[in-house]
């Protein structure tokens, strides 16, 4: 039940940032400013702080782990990428398969899981207009 409280305590903070970015967004561009520094901040803290969570996580959260990260990441790769992603163990797309190599490379699956929350929420905050 602690896991659960965690994860709505970072939502709701992430959550409040963007509305506290897109608040001061509204009210900068009222009045003639065309730039609005604070409610940028606040945007890359909101994102910073998911993907920091998302990092910290354990590899235990989330069945897709252990399907897609848990197998490829335990097994032996070579310095090619290439030849690593031709011997997955389980297949994936090439841009995932680039995703798990460069946090076997760093060996830390943190950074895996950071890369992988980034991807996700960057497009949706910058190129999807609601």
């Amino acid at each position: 039940m602690s896991s659960i409280l965690l994860y709505l305590f970072v939502f709701t903070i992430s959550v409040s940032l963007v509305f506290f970015a897109e608040r001061c967004t509204y009210i900068l561009s009222h009045k003639g400013n065309n730039i609005n520094m604070l409610g940028k901040v606040l945007i890359v803290i909101s994102i910073f702080i998911l993907c920091v969570f998302a990092a910290l996580r354990s590899p235990s959260v989330g069945i897709d782990v252990s399907i897609y990260v848990t197998p490829n990441w335990n097994q032996n790769y070579s310095q090619d990428f290439l030849t690593y992603y031709e011997n997955m163990m389980v297949p994936t797309e090439i841009g995932f398969a680039f995703i798990l190599y460069i946090g076997l490379l760093l060996d830390n699956l943190g950074i895996t899981f950071f890369i992988i929350q980034f991807l996700i929420i960057f497009p949706i905050r910058y190129f999807v207009k609601l």
